[in-house]
């Protein structure tokens, strides 16, 4: 084990971290994948800090104990802590004020901390930093206030130079309170997993059961959005899979529960919430040699292609980049393209289809294009990524079926019918490009979830072009076009 000074506060106080690993003072810096445990960020979660600093304890004694999972872990890998990210604002609580969340910026430069100071140094982060005002304030006295510039306190920045420079972290926990989530990236943006989902599935768990016992595991944003958020920057920009475990109030599940931040000061609750946490850091710390087959709590073996997340955590049902299924294509007289979550590791991912029964046909998978809006920056894909197949020459009424290949895996096959805009073919829903309407076939039987959506809609009685561009009044087609009321 080996202490090290990562850096001074903005009062001057050493930020601490320790290193644990087999040999730590003889052994060059990043030889061994490393796991980061972190507390403090936040001032007033006490918690945060006594969790860490038990975790290392445990390490250690279970170390001395001759423990043989521990003993692997620390002659395959290294294990590093940072109990007090923030000492400024940690010390404040003692001193000053016991709510105090961020650091001790003098952000008016007055010589006096206020409520106008400080700077939430889980907002200060370069990953989507002031990306809008929901994530992270602008407002020097807000308790989310994101400081001046990206990266602009000398807290955030020794953290930074930490991940970077000092060690190959492969995982990331980060304790806060209070909650009792489980959250992982994406944050900046709500429904957003990202690429590496898997991996965060079978460590953290799902709604029913979760890898910290009455914990509620889910991305980041299923709380609240956030931005310059550490777990977002940690993996997003430094490939470092990270987690917030907002930790317990201490009085849970008491109906009346409300410590909030002011976790008991008894010595039996602080040792039963570290215990109840104790697993799931075991197990992160137990995958860092092996990161995307970790060690799941649920026994849940990473796969190599998923079309559907969503089969796994319900809760991600309907998000954009969970199911990935095409049973309904508008490709008409065009080609559809088709996407496979894969393991990077493994290689000739090749897309199978076969139209209308016929022989089954082959094309290589090919990296996905970069997305704005779902991606962000086209990130968060360290151990899995996006990959995309076309299914050419497709025409309307085409019945298809694909399915993905890759080192012997395979995904279940998915059924496919070809449309294209306006058209007699059967189906029974479609998008019209030209205006954003609903074009609906009144000849047919409307779908449950079609019949919702129509409901917060008004038909409109005009003419439009069908898909042989020949004027139809509505009164006069089988067609109904609805658009959604402003």
């Amino acid at each position: 084990m080996k202490l090290y000074d990562i850096g001074d506060t903005i009062q001057g106080r050493d930020i601490w971290a320790i290193r644990m690993t087999q040999g730590a003072r003889g052994r060059p810096l990043g030889s061994r994948p490393a796991v980061l445990y972190q507390g403090t960020t936040h001032a007033r979660e006490w918690i945060s800090t006594e969790v860490s600093m038990r975790l290392l304890e445990w390490f250690l004694a279970e170390r001395r104990a001759e423990n043989p999972e521990v003993v692997e872990i620390l002659e395959t890998s290294e294990l590093w802590f940072v109990p007090v990210v923030n000492p400024d604002g940690y010390e404040f609580t003692f001193t000053d004020e016991r709510l105090w969340r961020k650091n001790l910026r003098d952000n008016d430069a007055n010589g006096d901390i206020t409520n106008a100071d400080g700077v939430d140094p889980n907002r200060n982060y370069p990953e989507h930093w002031n990306y809008d005002v929901e994530g992270s304030s602008s407002v020097i006295s807000s308790e989310t206030y994101r400081g001046a510039e990206e990266a602009s306190e000398p807290e955030n920045q020794a953290n930074i130079d930490l991940v970077e420079d000092m060690a190959d972290f492969r995982f990331a926990i980060s304790y806060h309170s209070f909650g009792q989530l489980l959250l992982y990236p994406q944050g900046w943006q709500t429904l957003t997993m990202t690429a590496d989902d898997p991996i965060y599935l079978a460590l953290t768990g799902t709604d029913d059961d979760p890898a910290v016992a009455d914990f509620n595991p889910g991305v980041g944003a299923d709380l609240y959005t956030t931005n310059g958020e550490f777990t977002d920057w940690a993996h997003g920009e430094a490939g470092v899979l990270a987690w917030t475990p907002e930790l317990s109030q201490g009085c849970e599940p008491a109906p009346d529960c409300d410590f909030g931040f002011e976790f008991p000061d008894d010595e039996d609750l602080v040792q039963t919430e570290f215990e109840r946490n104790l697993d799931f850091a075991l197990n992160v710390a137990k995958s860092a040699t092996d990161p995307d087959d970790p060690a799941s709590h649920v026994g849940l073996d990473t796969a190599n292609l998923y079309l559907n997340i969503a089969s796994l955590d319900p809760w991600k049902t309907n998000w954009t980049q969970a199911d990935l299924r095409v049973d309904v294509s508008y490709a008409g007289g065009s080609s559809q393209p088709v996407e496979v979550l894969a393991k990077r590791a493994v290689e000739n991912v090749t897309l199978h289809y076969r139209i209308n029964g016929d022989a089954a046909q082959t094309d290589a998978a090919s990296e996905s294009p970069s997305g704005d809006v779902y991606g962000g920056n086209n990130a968060y894909n360290v151990y899995y990524h996006y990959l995309r197949g076309e299914i050419p020459d497709l025409e309307v009424g085409d019945s298809v079926e694909y399915w993905f290949t890759s080192g012997g895996a395979a995904t279940d096959a998915v059924e496919e019918y070809a449309d294209a805009g306006l058209s007699n073919s059967g189906t029974n829903i479609f998008r019209w490009t030209l205006d954003g309407f609903w074009i609906y076939n009144l000849d047919t039987k409307m779908p449950p979830g079609v019949q919702m959506y129509i409901n917060n809609c008004y038909r409109l009685d005009a003419y439009v072009q069908d898909a042989t561009l020949n004027k139809v009044k509505i009164s006069e087609s089988p067609y109904a076009i609805f658009k959604p009321v402003k």
